[in-house]
């Protein structure tokens, strides 16, 4: 990877590569309209649990993946050993061997780089060896261990996949939200709701690294974006038990944000 790779890549929305996928997406789940969006969620988590499961995880703090992009920047503040410990990782990787995941607070310190190129390479370096793989947002992380700790007393621990996944992907590092625009009918939404976790699922983080303040993301930045999401079409958001206690409405295992 060099440094500039992706440095002149559109937009990911706007790409040629986001919109064929799209496509194929409504296609795909225009031809599956029985599949509900928690089914279609769950199948998406399930598959990527297991990819997971079958890995070792490595937890990189933000200080290492600063000191990992010295050495493919070629930068003079590169320190020793971590040339060796990327062609490490580089060599691992390959095997299908290692994931680095990363997190709702990585991304919120890397955004508070003020260079955006300094941004974008550390960003880059993380898609690389994340995959895209990312904690759930760590409210969500809290809900999920409570709710393993439910099931596997009442189930055992056999059954604690019941409880869902501290995994996602990065298009859902700031939670697992899904459009929904009460104008259209459940089908459409359905669909629309589908296609979009097909998005969220390959987006990455070096797209989204042009913007950026003092304070990072942080969690107002966070919850003004997300209220102005929903004055626009509202949100709903997934969960996989009824054990969310700060809903406004519940639809079963959704949470549903009305306009």
């Amino acid at each position: 990877m060099t440094p500039d790779e992706g440095q002149n890549k559109p937009p990911p929305f706007g790409s040629p590569e986001w919109q064929q996928i799209s496509r194929e997406s409504f296609k795909k789940h225009k031809a599956t309209p029985t599949i509900s969006t928690d089914a279609y969620f769950a199948i998406k988590s399930g598959d990527l649990g297991a990819a997971m499961s079958r890995k070792k995880l490595l937890y990189l703090d933000t200080c290492h993946w600063v000191n990992l992009r010295h050495v493919i920047l070629k930068s003079p503040l590169e320190r020793p050993g971590y040339r060796e410990i990327l062609d490490l990782l580089e060599d691992l990787q390959q095997q299908q061997k290692i994931c680095c995941p990363i997190s709702f607070f990585m991304v919120d310190e890397v955004m508070k780089q003020n260079d955006s190129a300094t941004r974008r390479n550390t960003a880059m370096l993380m898609d690389r060896f994340s995959e895209g793989v990312c904690f759930q947002f760590p409210t969500d992380i809290r809900q999920f261990e409570l709710r393993k700790f439910l099931v596997t007393r009442l189930k055992g621990t056999n059954a604690s996949y019941l409880a869902g996944s501290v995994w996602t992907k990065y298009g859902f590092f700031a939670g697992e939200f899904l459009p929904h625009i009460s104008l259209l009918s459940n089908e459409d939404n359905r669909l629309i709701q589908k296609a979009w976790i097909d998005e969220m699922w390959i987006s990455r983080f070096r797209g989204h690294t042009g913007k950026a303040n003092a304070n990072g993301l942080g969690y107002r930045s966070l919850d003004a974006s997300i209220r102005g999401c929903k004055r626009r079409c509202g949100y709903i958001q997934i969960s996989q038990t009824k054990l969310r206690c700060s809903a406004p409405r519940r639809k079963g295992a959704v949470v549903s944000y009305p306009c």
